[in-house]
């Protein structure tokens, strides 16, 4: 090549530099540039003109083949969370042994985070969590309920240190400022109940042949 190419960048110019040693059998230019808070989010667009040999060959269109690089300047953020519970009698509630499954979707696909779950200042002990190595814009992480005598609360979370691919790092994520579709309730207070007996006799603590006996439980919950 014995002109000097022209490359736009972004739709911008930028300089060229010749390398004068041989790569791979071929003479080359080289270019570096810094992605600027300007830039747009997408693939990089490359535009090289001016592209002259020896024998004064113009090549008017260079593709560029076998590598791209995507900007991306853009945080990830939560696009749903949801929290169920393995509890037999209803997924919203939980009790000592229950598993609690974490499900949030997120706007793209991240490569770490670390997620905390609590009701009041119990921290529950996370079993597992799912989340690709080469990422994923769905991350669920199961936790299991602490036996606590009478802990009662809705189950907690947050979420930091989420970093997308591009090492773009989201916002805190937290119960107080997100929707969530779903939620789940602790309860590990053990019910109380009293049982009364009477009859229909004048003297409710007597029965005689044809008196009612009524039977009344109460419970606290």
């Amino acid at each position: 090549i014995t002109s000097s190419p022209s490359l736009l960048f972004q739709n911008s110019g930028i300089s060229l530099i010749r390398n004068n040693s041989l790569v791979n059998n071929y003479f080359g230019f080289y270019s570096t540039r810094q992605i600027v808070s300007g830039d747009l989010d997408g693939v990089i667009q490359l535009i090289l003109s001016n592209v002259v040999d020896d024998a004064g060959n113009e090549y008017s269109s260079i593709p560029i083949v076998s590598c791209s690089v995507v900007i991306d300047k853009s945080p990830p953020t939560v696009s749903s969370i949801c929290i169920t519970s393995n509890n037999s009698n209803s997924q919203t509630l939980g009790t000592f042994g229950d598993q609690l499954t974490i499900t949030t979707i997120f706007t793209e696909n991240i490569r770490f985070i670390s997620f905390q779950v609590y009701v009041g200042n119990v921290i529950f002990t996370q079993s597992t969590s799912t989340l690709s190595l080469g990422g994923s814009n769905r991350f669920v992480v199961n936790v299991l309920v602490t036996n606590v005598t009478n802990l009662v609360g809705q189950v907690q979370f947050n979420a930091t240190e989420i970093q997308d691919l591009s090492g773009n790092v989201g916002s805190l994520v937290a119960s107080s400022n997100v929707n969530t579709l779903c939620s789940v309730n602790i309860d590990q207070v053990q019910p109380q109940a009293t049982v009364c007996i009477n009859s229909s006799n004048t003297v409710p603590s007597l029965a005689k042949s044809g008196d009612t006996i009524f039977v009344t439980i109460s419970s606290t919950k």
